[in-house]
């Protein structure tokens, strides 16, 4: 990526530098009186496009987001060469936004195409000289296509990792209920089982048996199974497992009585090790703990954007309300330094195993960092919300710890949250609960601080 950096960099040095100044300052001055007419013309054409409505709400577009266009247009249209690297980076900020937010490339590539056609209509009304029309087109397409393309190159990086990330969570998700979906399945296999011993015992026949794959088990084996325990060995086998048994059942419809005593024999054995190798994928894979924290248990922030960007959809549809906070462990690292590790580890288990009893089923609790924890609280007020933060600050400051020397241990934490107002970028909601937090440990700790995500 960085060589792409410096030569989109060079060439846009270049094209301002043979940008003759008339130009580039009439531009600037026609976009500046008109930056708040072009963002209004903007996203009154993008929230009628059905796919923009799912990631943005006209109190986020009001609140939020025509200033911030109006702002990205007049710095991308008044560029001088100095400022390049700048643009640059400020393309990159802009397309990590998108990423998080899970805006679409091609609604972005829409927006463009809206932006340019109305600063060609503004510059058809305001300059008279064709010449001067159709240099300062040229400009604007040009500045708007590079900063698109640069946009775009980092937006397809982030979206891939997201993409990855949102496909980690939905198997994480499954996993959750790991030893439901097990039993599950393995009810499904035996359910097959019998079936075909019945089929096989008593009518002498397979005819009207399913086959194995096109069990409920098999479809989901084929649909789901497959990819959630990719990458593990026994996935093969199980699979060549089910073709034996099919092709087995196929080539016995026409058999006699002594072939359907070894096709009983030989699917039986079959279906003996498809459940063994299944109970020891399903074991493997639950040993991992994939997404979360190895000391508490908790979600790491892996999985952080995945669900922000989520349940901040829901909030916006929903018009329901949305709770970020950021919990530390007051003094942690002097508990490490006086008491050792093993005391400091017991001590985040503990903080953590009141955080997540204390929250409900569908609220999140993270491991944020060292000795910070990050609770999301969906479908909440705010006065229920410092009601629950509250609640667990007491829960912690009642917590006593005992050392092996019998000392006791007391632990407190400082608390700081903000509630969600629309804007679409978690980052913002998450840097409000961060400032609520130091705001809290600057006058005392040992406190909860809530701030309204306003700005």
């Amino acid at each position: 990526m960085s060589d792409e950096v410096e030569i989109v960099t060079n060439e846009w040095k270049t094209f301002i530098r043979n940008t003759d100044e008339a130009t580039r300052n009439l531009t600037r001055t026609i976009v500046i009186e008109s930056s708040a007419d072009i963002a209004n013309e903007f996203y009154r054409v993008l929230m009628t496009d059905p796919q923009a409505s799912n990631f943005l709400s006209n109190t986020q577009v009001e609140t939020h987001l025509k200033g911030s266009l109006a702002q990205w247009l007049i710095s991308v249209l008044s560029p001088t060469e100095e400022s390049v690297t700048s643009l640059l980076e400020t393309q990159k900020r802009v397309s990590i936004i998108h990423s998080r937010i899970g805006i679409p490339s091609q609604l972005v590539l829409r927006g463009s195409r809206v932006l340019k056609r109305k600063l060609y209509e503004l510059i058809g009304e305001k300059t008279p000289d064709l010449r001067l029309q159709c240099t300062m087109m040229k400009f604007i397409t040009y500045s708007i296509d590079i900063a698109m393309e640069i946009m775009n190159a980092f937006y397809s990086n982030n979206d891939f990792d997201a993409a990855k990330e949102d496909e980690n969570y939905r198997v994480f998700s499954l996993l959750e209920n790991a030893e439901l979906e097990k039993e599950k399945q393995l009810a499904n296999i035996l359910d097959w089982d019998v079936e075909f011993i019945y089929q096989v015992v008593l009518n002498r026949s397979v005819y009207g048996l399913k086959l194995l794959s096109r069990s409920d088990f098999g479809l989901w084996f084929t649909h789901k199974g497959k990819h959630y325990f990719s990458g593990i060995a026994d996935i093969g086998y199980i699979s060549k497992l089910i073709d034996q048994t099919d092709e087995a059942i196929i080539a016995a419809k026409d058999a006699n009585a002594d072939n359907l005593n070894n096709l009983l024999i030989s699917v039986r054995d079959n279906i003996l090790q498809i459940t063994s190798l299944l109970k020891n994928l399903f074991d493997e894979v639950s040993k991992q703990d994939v997404g979360r924290d190895v000391l508490t248990k908790l979600l790491n922030r892996r999985f952080l954007p995945t669900i922000f960007k989520r349940e901040i959809l829901i909030a916006s549809k929903s018009s329901t309300n949305l709770a970020v906070v950021i919990v530390d462990i007051d003094y942690f690292k002097s508990i490490n330094d006086k008491y050792g590790h093993n005391i400091g580890d017991e001590v985040l288990y503990q903080v953590s195993s009141i955080l997540y009893d204390s929250v409900r089923a569908n609220d999140f609790v993270f491991r944020y960092g060292g000795d910070e924890f990050l609770l999301l609280l969906t479908e909440i007020e705010e006065k229920e919300a410092i009601t629950v933060t509250e609640r667990i600050r007491k829960k912690v400051m009642s917590l006593t710890i005992e050392t092996d020397k019998k000392e006791k241990v007391s632990v407190t934490i400082t608390a700081g949250g903000a509630m969600f107002t629309g804007h679409p970028d978690y980052e913002r909601l998450i840097k409000q609960a961060d400032d609520a937090l130091y705001q809290a440990k600057n006058t005392g700790r040992n406190r909860v601080n809530f701030n309204a995500a306003n700005q």
